[in-house]
């Protein structure tokens, strides 16, 4: 179970409303087969945690840039609750689809997120950053 389990860091210091605290997300990051040249591929996410499904649900992706000059093409880099594979499950995945480019090698994918647990007296803002390696072959 710990494909890539990070415990997140980019702790962001309390909220300025009061009874809304930021603490890191738990997240793993599940592990990438290589994809061929041109071939569409899946990144996943699992939030290990249950977030407030009445509360808004962030992930940002952003490929790195300085890696190479070609890079991955997101279909959607902005994801929400519509990108998560089973919105009931206790450790919702969430998932992204792309495109490898048509140059062989290593890119770097980075993703932030941004969910908030909730139960009867407080809610918790967390925030994180994840990372990928994403390997394209020929």
């Amino acid at each position: 179970m710990r494909a890539l389990l990070l415990s997140l860091a980019g702790l962001l210091g309390a909220d300025a409303r009061p009874g809304v605290e930021r603490i890191a997300a738990q997240v793993q990051a599940l592990e990438l087969e290589p994809v061929r040249v041109g071939q569409r591929g899946e990144l996943s996410l699992i939030l290990l945690e249950a977030p407030d499904r009445a509360l808004p649900l962030e992930v940002r992706l952003a490929a790195d840039p300085r890696e190479q000059a070609e890079t991955l093409e997101f279909d959607e880099n902005r994801l929400d609750w519509s990108a998560v594979v089973d919105p009931l499950a206790r450790q919702p995945r969430v998932r992204a689809s792309f495109r490898a480019p048509s140059v062989a090698g290593s890119y770097e994918v980075r993703a932030r997120v941004h969910y908030s647990v909730c139960d009867e007296q407080w809610c918790r803002a967390k925030r994180g950053e994840l990372r990928w390696t994403i390997v394209v072959v020929d």
